[in-house]
C-alpha cells in the first residue's frame, strides 16, 4: 500500500508541474502589450528601408507605453529610445515645421555640399558624418488584431 500511495503522490506532483508550466506558457503567449523585440524588429526594418542601409541601429530600449482605443480599436503607443550610427556622410530625417522638430523618420539625403541637396521647410533634420552616432526618441503605434499586436507604418511619411 505504501508503494501505491507513493505512485499517486508522484503522479499528482507531475500533474501540478504540468499544469503550472502550461499556464505559464499560455500567459506568455497572451501578452497584453506588444513586445520590445517586435518593436525593435519593426524599427530596424524601417531604418533599413528608409535609409537604404546608410543608418544602422546600435541599441534599442522601451522607455514608456500607453494603451489607447481610438474609434474603439485597441492600440498601444510604444515609446522607445534608440542609438543609430551613420554609415556615410549624409543629411537625415525630415522636419515638421520651421522649429526643426524631427518627425521620426530615417530618410537620408546627400550632404549640403553635394549635388541633390534638399532644402526648404521639410529639409533634413540633421547632418551626420561617417561613423557618428546619435540617440533618437520616438514611438511606434501598434493595433491589436486577432493575430496579435501589429505595428503600423506612420501614414505621414
Amino acid at each position: 500500500m505504501y508503494r501505491g500511495e507513493n505512485m499517486r503522490q508522484k503522479r499528482s506532483q507531475a500533474v501540478v508541474i504540468f499544469v503550472t508550466v502550461l499556464l505559464a506558457l499560455l500567459l506568455i503567449g497572451c501578452s497584453s502589450t506588444p513586445s520590445s523585440s517586435a518593436a525593435e524588429e519593426f524599427i530596424r526594418n524601417r531604418i533599413k528601408e528608409e535609409s537604404g542601409d546608410k543608418i544602422k541601429l546600435i541599441s534599442f530600449k522601451k522607455i514608456n507605453g500607453q494603451e489607447t482605443a481610438p474609434g474603439g480599436v485597441p492600440s498601444y503607443n510604444f515609446e522607445y529610445e534608440a542609438e543609430i550610427e551613420f554609415v556615410e556622410n549624409c543629411q537625415w530625417g525630415t522636419k515638421y515645421d520651421y522649429f526643426g522638430t524631427w518627425r521620426g523618420d530615417f530618410a537620408v539625403f546627400p550632404p549640403k555640399d553635394e549635388p541633390g541637396y534638399f532644402g526648404g521647410m521639410f529639409a533634413p533634420f540633421g547632418e551626420a558624418t561617417t561613423g557618428s552616432r546619435t540617440k533618437v526618441k520616438a514611438y511606434v503605434v501598434f493595433r491589436k488584431t486577432e493575430a496579435g499586436w501589429i505595428p503600423e507604418k506612420p501614414s505621414m511619411f
